[in-house]
């Protein structure tokens, strides 16, 4: 069971992709999906463009629009 809390999920989502852990990664962008806001729509984009999680770089980007 993963706890996850906004203060610490770019960093949990950096060391799935690391470390290649596919449902790890998934159950972190979706958190973050749930969390787009337009204070930080941009930041999730490019976090999420840097750690080639696309299908959350393409959410965050539709939500700019």
């Amino acid at each position: 069971c993963l706890e996850l809390k906004e203060d610490t999920i770019e960093n949990l989502l950096a060391a799935a992709c690391l470390l290649q852990l596919p449902q790890v990664v998934e159950v972190c962008c979706h958190f973050l999906m749930k969390l787009l806001h337009p204070s930080n729509c941009l930041g999730i984009r490019a976090f999420a463009d840097a750690q080639g999680c696309i299908e959350l770089m393409k959410v965050a980007h539709s939500y700019t629009m």
